[in-house]
Order: structure tokens, then sequence, then C-alpha cells
């Protein structure tokens, strides 16, 4: 399972033996819950995709620099609910920075803002498996073809 967190959008991808299979969007852009309480559900619903997916491995988006310590913070829970999840049900955890996922699926970088980089991502799904999706679940179907790629499967 290949993960693109965040605490309103969560992109969840499953890969078998290398082979892209299924994808779930967590979407709590319109809660009206407060930040933390959304954060909670989050990582409820994450668990429960986890649960329904039984994987035997996570690699979900380390949370990059950033100038909003609150914002790395929350990220930092989710992170760290997932984690605990694998550790509890003896699940190879591992987290990958941007950067490394997007060369690994030959996404350029350079000097791109967020949007283009985002957009880059979402052709390249479109362009593999033939599918329309949002950033969020673009981002996770891209770790897991970069997981792919560095294992070399």
């Amino acid at each position: 399972v290949t993960i693109d967190s965040s605490t309103r959008r969560t992109g969840i991808a499953l890969f078998e033996n290398g082979v892209y299979q299924t994808h779930v969007l967590v979407d709590l852009n319109s809660t009206k819950e407060q930040t933390d309480e959304r954060i909670s559900t989050m990582i409820g619903r994450m668990i429960g995709h986890l649960n329904e997916m039984r994987p035997d491995a996570v690699v979900i988006e380390e949370p990059k620099g950033h100038a909003n310590v609150e914002l790395v913070r929350k990220l930092s829970e989710i992170l760290g609910a997932v984690r605990g999840w694998c550790i509890s049900n003896a699940i190879e955890y591992h987290e990958i920075k941007p950067s490394v996922w997007r060369k690994y699926c030959g996404i350029s970088q350079g000097k791109k803002k967020r949007e283009e980089l985002k957009e880059e991502s979402i052709n390249l799904v479109k362009e593999k498996y033939g599918m329309t999706v949002s950033d969020d679940e673009a981002d996770s179907i891209c770790i897991g073809i970069a997981t792919i790629n560095i294992q070399g499967l």
C-alpha cells in the first residue's frame, strides 16, 4: 500500500506483486470538524482501509520541510498512527520523500511549482492506467510506481 496523506484528502493505492490493483480517496474536505477532530477521523478511515487491504508493506510520503511547523506536526500525527498500526500488525513501514518518488516516476522537478508537479502525476496516471484521478489519488499511485521502480519489480 502506498499513501499520500494529508489532513483533508488522503490517497491510498494498493499494489500486489508490482501490479496496480485499486485505490481509494479519503476526502474530508467538506467536513465541518475542527482540525484535531478531522485528524482523528482521517486516521480512523485510513486504518479502516489498511485493515481491509491487509498489505505486506506501507510506503507513505514523508512530510517535507515546511515553514508551517503546525502542519508538519499534524501530518506527523497521521504518520505516527499509520506507523503504530504497522508495528502492531507486523507490517513493513517506509517513508519516502516527494523528491525521491517523483524521480523514480520520471517526473522532472526542477523549479516547478507544486501545482505543476501535481498535474504531472495526474497525467502520468492517466497515461499509464487510463484513469482520471485527483492529485491525491495520483500521488499515492505514483508513490507505488516509484516503489516498484526502486525495488526493481
